[in-house]
């Protein structure tokens, strides 16, 4: 993989800041599904309780005006029938209210000739009659007098009352007034019957409807479980199987969920035979080059030695022949090296497994960047090295090195002369991190996602012999992952670029190499030409 040695402009105007999108928390539906029932049946109770109770208050407060018409009539036919004759001047008990018939809780007063009567018959019913304070007979006296209109008025003490004033044929004015106790007292213990009513139907509504919505949305979960499994599966890996499926019984051609679940299962069974000939054509395609790759190694190492041989006698060979056969060797000799990374990914594609031996990174680090200033004498290199601290793995010390080797070219090839390149490596727990850095011209986002694809090119080789055949870093990537580690990059356009390697170190044991001055860190080392 090659990288771009002149960065792709940012457009004009462009806005680098994110567009800030508003994360909408939905509950599951098992949760969602109980508490908006239970929403709706309270709406439904409250609006049943609300029409019940004030049907009820109109009613109960119906009877109770009447009663105390009747009580107003008694009071004023017993005021009629008795005359101002009759009435004994030391009684301070209203004539109404001896009335017999007369329920408890009824107040009565009687102003007749400039003389007051008021009284009260309490809660027992009993011809038991009460006096009433100056307070009560004025809260009383102050109802209009209204043969047909009914008031309510709050007593000092006894509490609300039904009052209605009338006059007799004598010019006296009666006021006989009933408690609105009793009535209260019922709609309240109804208001609260009803509350009780309505937590029991919602509580009970939220714990049913729970259970038997978790009990239906069953098929459902496993269908969505399913999908996150699948989605899970790196689907980009070579032999991929999709073996998920939602079992059978909770595939049906009845239910929305059960024809859901049989055309996921469908779905992924159309998707797992895609991929399986997808495979069968990778196995073919990579086949192919490694057999045509081995095929080609014979001729182009006759070619390589025959052009070698005609060279060596070149005194006797024409100008322009030396130069073509020079041209021929160099191509083949490109050719050669071409047709080793082909069969080398063919292999790492069909049996990754690297023959394994405890191997310190340290000195291959060394010798790496020892190497790439000899090949690169017109850039800048250091090396960024505790050497005090272990970088021991279990590897291929020879994939190892192409690992390296294929960094520092990469850089070397895609950036200008002059370019600083620091190649550094450090322990982090129980992993080496190897970093290739440039301060280069960087790689164009639109090839940063594509970097590690085979053949995959940037501008850096339009140079004749000094590009690559784009399969460095695809067996950069391969051989990491052989190790069983990680690569990704980083690159700025115009800032540089840098190649993260992450590999498994062994557990770091007590370091026998204290106190000698040969393992002092080395950091920002220049390597002398």
């Amino acid at each position: 993989m090659t990288r771009a040695s002149t960065p792709d402009p940012q457009p004009a105007g462009a806005d680098s800041a994110p567009t800030a999108r508003r994360v909408h928390r939905r509950l599951p539906l098992r949760k969602a599904l109980p508490l908006l029932m239970a929403a709706l049946l309270l709406s439904s109770v409250t609006i049943i309780a609300a029409v019940t109770t004030s049907a009820l208050s109109n009613s109960l407060y119906g009877q109770l005006n009447s009663e105390v018409r009747l009580a107003a009539e008694r009071s004023l036919s017993t005021s009629v029938a008795t005359g101002d004759s009759q009435i004994d001047p030391s009684d301070p008990l209203p004539p109404g209210l001896t009335q017999r018939t007369q329920r408890a809780r009824t107040i009565s007063v009687d102003v007749r000739n400039g003389v007051l009567r008021a009284g009260y018959i309490d809660d027992s019913g009993t011809p038991t009659y009460h006096q009433l304070t100056q307070a009560q007979v004025s809260a009383l006296l102050a109802v209009p007098v209204d043969d047909s209109r009914i008031y309510e008025v709050e007593v000092p003490g006894l509490g609300t009352y039904r009052a209605i004033a009338q006059t007799d044929s004598t010019g006296a004015r009666i006021v006989t007034a009933v408690s609105q106790a009793t009535v209260s007292q019922t709609i309240a213990s109804y208001i609260f019957v009803e509350f009780l009513v309505m937590g029991i139907a919602v509580v009970s509504a939220i714990g049913i409807g729970w259970v038997l919505l978790r009990r239906a949305l069953r098929p459902l979960e496993v269908v969505a479980a399913t999908a996150q499994a699948v989605s899970a599966t790196e689907l980009s890996s070579t032999g991929v199987q999709l073996s998920a499926r939602i079992p059978e019984e909770y595939v049906d051609g009845t239910s929305e969920v059960g024809r859901v679940a049989g055309s996921f299962n469908q779905m992924l069974t159309h998707i797992d035979e895609a991929f399986q000939i997808r495979n069968r054509s990778e196995r073919k395609l990579r086949r192919f080059v490694a057999d045509a790759s081995h095929e080609l190694r014979t001729p182009l190492a006759s070619i390589r030695g025959y052009t070698e041989l005609v060279l060596r006698d070149r005194e006797h060979l024409p100008e322009h022949a030396t130069e073509q056969l020079g041209r021929v060797k160099s191509e083949s000799e490109r050719m050669s090296g071409l047709v080793e990374d082909l069969l080398l990914l063919a292999r790492l594609d069909s049996e990754p497994v690297i023959e394994r031996r405890e191997t310190d990174l340290r000195g291959l680090l060394i010798d790496a960047i020892a190497d790439a200033h000899a090949a690169g004498p017109d850039h800048h290199w250091q090396l960024d090295l505790d050497a005090a601290t272990p970088l021991e793995l279990m590897g291929d010390e020879n994939s190892l090195r192409q690992i390296l080797v294929n960094l520092l070219a990469n850089a070397r090839v895609h950036t200008p002369k002059g370019t600083n390149i620091v190649l550094g490596a450090h322990r982090v727990d129980d992993q080496a991190v190897i970093t290739v850095r440039d301060d280069g011209p960087g790689v164009p986002p639109e090839l940063l996602e594509h970097i590690f694809d085979r053949f995959t090119k940037g501008d850096g080789s339009r140079t004749p012999g000094a590009g690559s055949t784009g399969l460095g870093l695809s067996i950069v990537q391969a051989l990491v992952h052989a190790h069983d580690g990680s690569i990704r990059v980083d690159s700025v356009p115009g800032e540089g670029t840098t190649f993260t390697v992450q590999l498994p170190l062994l557990p770091q044991q007590e370091s026998s190499d204290e106190g000698n001055p040969d393992t002092a860190p080395v950091s920002s080392i220049q390597p002398k030409p």
